[in-house]
């Protein structure tokens, strides 16, 4: 099920994922006391993602034919997801992305949504390693695709890493401790903590998928066991 978002044909993921995207509103009269509870203070902004997610959770939920329940947040600020259902949160200014699955051989999904070339110069630095760095200074880019989109995707794409590698080390990362490799042909990434204690996959397959539209830049990443099906 797919609400405002199609996967790209490239995007090897199980089916048993579900998207939605919608735009930004304000949604607090669906939520519940406990969920409620963790925006109560919060700035207009703040209050219009919380409650966004959880109207897109909601229709997600509604057309598996699943009873809603509450997805509040803990002290580290992550969702707190009623299992077997979990999945991840991502925003711009005017958007929410939601990736949901029910599906157990699917441990973890990670999934980021930024605006086209936020990604001045004076930021690459910042974000990539130097063994990245070396990589884009010898590639050859696409012609159709500038320095500010590749930069953006690596920003995603390390963004969605980290949310995907959480529940498994409850870790914050920088951008100096993931590497990245990535394909603009077949939209395709791959990550590996290069600081610290390598991630314990645990016989898990990660992957990594991007997407550039004409406005934003969607990437994702997945733990998985033995799949299915995928699109």
């Amino acid at each position: 099920m797919t609400n405002g978002f199609n996967t790209p044909h490239n995007w090897s993921i199980p089916d048993s994922i579900s998207f939605s995207l919608l735009g930004m509103g304000d949604h607090t009269h669906l939520l519940n006391p406990a969920e409620l509870a963790c925006i109560c203070s919060a700035a207009p902004k703040r209050r219009r993602e919380f409650s966004t997610a959880r109207y897109a959770i909601r229709q997600i939920m509604d057309n598996w034919g699943i009873p809603a329940h509450p997805v509040p947040t803990g002290q580290d600020g992550q969702p707190i997801w009623t299992k077997p259902v979990h999945g991840s949160i991502s925003h711009t200014r005017d958007l929410c992305w939601v990736a949901l699955t029910h599906d157990p051989h699917i441990r973890s999904i990670g999934i980021d949504i930024e605006r086209r070339e936020r990604m001045h110069p004076g930021l690459w630095d910042r974000i990539t390693t130097p063994a990245e760095q070396s990589r884009l200074r010898s590639g050859q880019l696409p012609s159709n695709i500038s320095s500010d989109d590749v930069h953006s995707i690596i920003f995603s794409a390390k963004e969605a890493f980290f949310k995907c590698q959480y529940p498994l080390t409850s870790r914050w990362l920088g951008f100096k401790d993931v590497e990245l490799s990535i394909s603009i042909e077949s939209n395709s990434a791959a990550a590996s903590i290069i600081n610290g204690q390598p991630l314990p996959t645990g016989g898990l397959t990660l992957s990594g998928h991007f997407m550039i539209t004409e406005q934003h830049i969607f990437s994702i990443f997945l733990l998985c066991s033995a799949m299915k099906s995928s699109r």
